[in-house]
């Protein structure tokens, strides 16, 4: 199931948990003011309970609900450099509260980032923390993952992928490039970026009537997409994971030979399967859809793309950070 990345109040958000840090104490923490605030008493009543935790555990904490049908509480450690554990106990923290999540029967979860802020934590290590860890855990279990916080775009902007994706798109962002057929008809293939390959050499052969033409049709994305599979050695729950696609949505695609995806959805396949920028123009050609200049996504994707960089994680904070549609997310 996919993972996103969200701006959202925890205590306001509808699911079926929700996943709130504090320190080993207990008493503080960037979310516990909001928190407790939002809260009734039995939440404040029910840290009193436990006391102490240690760094990485998650407790349930019954009873105590806000949008939500559960609220799970986990222990952030406080970062004292790095030498002691710390990476590993923040690590403990999604996994164990995810654990618990599954435990209690829940499909859809809310984690609250467990930010530099209150812990001291660098931000590239906080955030690249979460989201590596939230992955792996969805690659073996089927949940629906928001990771939230309100300052996502801090984290993405104290990277160094972060200028050079800014580089990137200054250099690259164009108004109105011509691209895709137009571009063919209008004679300006040699300009236009990106131009989609491969089944695009149909539309150059001349046929005598409609009929014949409909019967040069070319391989459809399905078809495309599942051959890409097989050719990578790689299986259906390999593939759908990686791009960030549930389960179910996979399956309406895979028995379904002429299915029209979202374009986020055609571009998140291509991730998953690690395709060069030729092999990913042919795949969203397929679905009807080119990559170009005229669009920030497009150029987004272009630039990990071209830096050999295929993990979905990373490609959707920079989408978040540029307010771009996620992959995978339909």
């Amino acid at each position: 199931m996919p993972l996103y990345l969200i701006r959202a109040d925890l205590t306001k958000f509808p699911c079926d948990a929700v996943v709130i840090s504090s320190d080993e104490s207990l008493r503080g923490g960037s979310m516990m003011g909001a928190v407790g605030s939002a809260g009734s008493p039995l939440f404040l009543d029910a840290l009193r309970l436990i006391g102490t935790m240690p760094a990485g555990s998650a407790r349930h904490l019954k009873d105590v609900r806000f949008q939500c049908k559960h609220t799970i509480i986990t222990a952030a450690p406080l970062w004292r450099g790095g030498k002691q554990h710390e990476v590993e106990q923040l690590t403990d923290c999604y996994r164990n509260s995810l654990a618990l999540a599954r435990k209690l029967h829940c499909r859809r979860v809310a984690v609250g980032l467990i930010d530099s802020h209150a812990y001291g934590i660098p931000q590239d290590i906080a955030l690249d923390t979460a989201i590596d860890t939230i992955t792996d855990f969805l690659e073996q279990h089927d949940l629906e993952v928001y990771l939230t916080s309100f300052d996502l775009k801090a984290y993405a902007e104290s990277a160094e992928r972060g200028k050079r994706l800014d580089a990137f798109m200054r250099a690259n962002l164009r108004a109105e490039p011509p691209h895709g057929l137009a571009a063919i008809f209008n004679g300006a293939a040699a300009s236009a970026p990106m131009m989609p390959l491969g089944g695009m050499q149909a539309y150059h052969k001349k046929a005598d009537g409609l009929e014949q033409a409909l019967q040069m049709i070319d391989e459809s994305f399905t078809e495309m997409l599942l051959r890409k599979i097989d050719e990578r050695g790689m299986t259906d729950a390999q593939c759908y994971k990686r791009a960030n696609v549930d389960r179910r949505r996979f399956s309406k695609i895979r028995s379904d030979k002429h299915y029209h995806p979202k374009k986020s959805t055609a571009v998140a396949f291509a991730i998953a399967l690690e395709l060069s920028l030729a092999e990913t123009q042919e795949l969203l050609h397929k679905a009807g859809y080119s990559l170009s200049h005229s669009s920030k996504f497009d150029i987004i994707i272009e630039f990990f793309i071209r830096e050999g960089n295929y993990d979905i994680g990373e490609i959707n904070e920079a989408l978040y950070d540029y307010d771009q549609k996620l992959l995978g997310a339909e």
